[in-house]
């Protein structure tokens, strides 16, 4: 997920000091965290929403780079249909019933 998608959770688009403190309580509530902060990376970068580990990595931890999320070209596109495609064709019909 990019800290774009994570903002839209909470029908925002910015990251103001209001919106921050907002979501890390609302995480916090949940026992959650972004690794790495979503406050700290490009509103395009990939995070990872997990379970609070309830203990900050130490500045030695080697915490994962940020990944840049490229624009989708058409054929990643069209290939994200056609194997949502390919799974609703392999379902196994209601119609079988064993006996």
């Amino acid at each position: 997920m990019t800290v774009r998608d994570l903002l839209s959770h909470w029908g925002v688009r910015r990251r103001g000091s209001e919106v921050v403190t907002r979501i890390q309580r609302d995480l916090a509530e949940h026992n959650l965290e972004t690794l790495p902060r979503f406050d700290q990376v490009a509103i395009d970068d990939e995070i990872l929403v997990r379970l609070s580990t309830g203990v900050s990595p130490s500045t030695d931890e080697a915490l994962p780079e940020p990944v840049r999320r490229r624009p989708r070209s058409r054929r990643q596109s069209r290939i994200k249909h056609l194997r949502q495609a390919l799974v609703i064709q392999n379902k196994p019909t209601s119609n079988a019933h064993p006996r």
